[in-house]
């Protein structure tokens, strides 16, 4: 990517207090994932297109034989499938800038790469038209500009690639189970832990509002809980890196890409999958490194499907993974008669308290005695809430 094609902008003056130094901040400090930074951004700060008032999170650096990228969602960088490749990407994203000031002057931003892939989503305003036509990933990269700030091969971006809060990230995946332990750095609510609670999830997600909804259909998410009653994430944290949370000094390992929630619950991409979808690999991902693209030594495009997840699924249910695999087949057989788009917003696979593979059943506040206590012999675990959204 040429200098030229970067347009040049200012840096943010408002609240020179805001622009902070990466060797200053302390630990678990939402704020430093709010501010705007000079030089070395780390990941887990805010990012959005040069010509939308809107934010969200950039979660990982990523990389192929192109270049190296940072990497988020399709709602966030390609605003939902309608920004050009080649679009301006900033630090911070401009609704940051309306926070801070009230307008929402793009000038005030940084410029750092521009767009250069995304996987697109499939939206409608009618949920049958979304169902028939289902998504797995909502993911994007932008190509950085290895001119801006004379950062070499990471420009603007931190070099190691660090998440804040999180750390340097171990490129090699790890594959979501139920009750794996895991944590995430974003713009709006900082560092944050959380277990999977369910993987295999299918389910509606509003791209709109309330008022006005559209649909995308996912299928193969993963749901994650907050460890502390508190939430795991909010609006502006879309695009996050779900990591591992080894708590044994060992570096964290990529799960997902944090796309949607609501209601107490997160949802993630299989960072396999959006790795695969946009063709890159983690960054640092060396030979032997199972770390997406066509380095990994798990190849998505050619697997059968749900292969890594069944491998997971040995891990949280031990010795009798046969249960997962029959409460997955029954989830799916039964899924377009209960997921309507109506009252049940999505299935799931979780566990009970007696490490039992059950089916988690997404349903409208007020509606839950509607939905049977089993489906195919399976128990069902019913989580009223609201309709999960894209933010």
């Amino acid at each position: 990517m040429s200098k030229n094609s970067i347009l040049k902008t200012a840096l943010m003056t408002v609240a020179t207090a805001a622009m902070v130094s990466t060797g200053t901040l302390a630990a678990d400090n939402v704020a430093a994932h709010r501010a705007q930074y000079t030089d070395d951004i780390p990941l887990g700060t805010s990012v959005g297109p040069y010509n939308e008032c809107s934010t969200g999170t950039a979660g990982a650096l990523v990389q192929n034989s192109g270049g190296v990228y940072v990497l988020s969602n399709n709602h966030v960088l390609a605003s939902t499938n309608t920004q050009a490749i080649g679009a301006s990407l900033t630090h911070v994203g401009v609704y940051q800038v309306y926070e801070n000031t009230g307008s929402c002057d793009e000038t005030q931003t940084t410029i750092w790469g521009e767009l250069e892939n995304f996987e697109s989503i499939y939206t409608h305003r009618r949920w049958r038209r979304a169902q028939r036509n289902p998504n797995t990933v909502d993911g994007a990269i932008g190509l950085i500009d290895i001119s801006q700030c004379e950062g070499g091969p990471t420009g603007c971006w931190d070099p190691n690639g660090s998440v804040l809060d999180v750390g340097v990230i171990d490129p090699n995946i790890e594959d979501a189970y139920v009750g794996l332990q895991v944590q995430k750095g974003g713009r709006t609510t900082g560092h944050t832990t959380g277990t999977i609670t369910a993987v295999d999830v299918d389910s509606f997600i509003n791209y709109g509002t309330q008022t006005s909804p559209v649909y995308g259909y996912f299928t193969g998410q993963i749901e994650i809980v907050s460890n502390d009653n508190d939430v795991f994430s909010d609006s502006g944290d879309s695009g996050s890196l779900i990591a591992t949370n080894p708590g044994n000094g060992s570096d964290p390992q990529p799960v997902g890409l944090l796309f949607a929630g609501g209601g107490g619950s997160t949802l993630a991409n299989p960072i396999r999958d959006v790795l695969s979808a946009l063709n890159v690999e983690m960054f640092g991902c060396g030979a032997g490194d199972d770390c997406g693209g066509s380095s990994s030594s798990f190849n998505a495009s050619s697997a059968s499907a749900g292969d890594a997840v069944d491998a997971a699924a040995v891990r949280a249910f031990g010795r009798k993974p046969e249960k997962f695999d029959t409460a997955r087949a029954a989830k799916r057989k039964n899924k377009e008669k209960f997921v309507r788009g109506g009252e049940v917003h999505g299935m799931g696979i979780g566990m009970n308290a007696s490490g039992e593979a059950v089916i988690r059943v997404y349903v409208k506040k007020g509606k839950g005695a509607n939905i049977p206590s089993q489906i195919d012999g399976v128990d069902v675990q019913i989580v009223e809430r609201d309709a999960f959204m894209a933010y």
